[in-house]
């Protein structure tokens, strides 16, 4: 699918009519099944899986990948982390596909800085700057707003549940 926007995004639209193999479509189904009703997951549903052409170590890889990304959306509605536009997770994925994970020039052993200076320290954001005296990292930025499309950095799901609650 790397390479192919449209393939891409018929298989986001529907992968039951997408056109993509039966064995990607067992797969998706499977991880279909895992998202939605993971509790419910059984022999049958992994027997399905690796009838289709999938081996051990694939299906770990989907279920590894499905639950960090599961956790990772929950974090970021939790945490109020600002989402990005779309095109920016374009050009994210244009950068990942061709570098991989170390950036382009970065040392040998992919350090790309220090905890002090690098761009993940935790007080410090490029659109909300350091959090105000007396405020912690998280509620600064629950409460910034972006000019760009003048809401929230809080995800919605957040906002709907009332948090962060007003002071």
């Amino acid at each position: 699918m790397l390479g192919n926007r449209g393939l891409v995004d018929a298989v986001l639209e529907d992968y039951h009519s997408a056109p993509i193999s039966e064995r990607e479509k067992a797969l998706f189904a499977f991880v279909e099944k895992m998202n939605r009703e993971s509790n419910r997951l059984t022999q049958a549903d992994v027997d399905r899986v690796k009838a289709a052409g999938w081996d051990e170590e694939a299906l770990y890889d989907a279920i590894t990948v499905c639950a960090l990304f599961n956790f990772y959306n929950k974090w970021v509605d939790a945490a109020g982390v600002c989402d990005m536009p779309a095109p920016a997770y374009a050009v994210s994925g244009e950068r990942l596909a061709t570098f991989g994970y170390v950036p382009p020039g970065a040392p040998p052993d992919g350090r790309t800085g220090d905890l002090e200076s690098g761009p993940m320290r935790p007080s410090t954001d490029a659109k909300a700057g350091p959090a105000p005296s007396g405020t912690d990292s998280l509620t600064a930025r629950a409460n910034v707003h972006r000019p760009e499309t003048d809401d929230a950095v809080m995800p919605g799901s957040a906002r709907r549940a009332g948090w962060p609650h007003p002071s």
